[in-house]
Parts: structure tokens; sequence; C-alpha cells
């Protein structure tokens, strides 16, 4: 899966990301413009150096409240 970013915002703590997904690898998956749009809501972890987030299940940001809870969760480290 790869992940275009289309916008960032933040409102009050929260962090938030509004993506395009795309499936370059999976022919027989193909995201279509009604199911490719995604919304995030993450954090930034300094001790680590990276990222926590939280994607939604559809195209909107609904239900999304924190980035360790969501359809799918996921913690981005910088490699060394």
């Amino acid at each position: 899966e790869e992940l275009s970013c289309l916008a960032v915002w933040k409102e009050g703590s929260a962090h938030y990301l509004v993506g395009k997904m795309s499936n370059e690898k999976h022919h027989n998956l193909p995201f279509t413009d009604d199911n490719s749009y995604r919304c995030f809501v993450f954090d930034y972890l300094p001790e680590k150096g990276g990222i926590q987030m939280s994607q939604s299940a559809d195209a909107t940001c609904d239900g999304l409240v924190s980035p360790w809870e969501g359809s799918r969760t996921m913690k981005l480290i910088k490699s060394k």
C-alpha cells in the first residue's frame, strides 16, 4: 500500500492527515475513488523519533479520537 498525503491540520492537540491510498503491488485488490480516501489522527513520539497513528475505516474522520485507537493503528519509527 502507498499513501499520498492530501492535507494535514491540527485541531486542539490532535493532528490529522487525509490521504489517498493506492495498492501498486496487488492489482487484484484495486482501490477506487469510492474507497481510496482515508483519514488519520497522529501524534509525535519525540523520545523514539517516530509517529503513532490510527486510520479511519472509511473516508471520514468520524470516530477517530486517538492515535492509539482506530480501524488500523501503526507506529512509524525512522530507521537508523
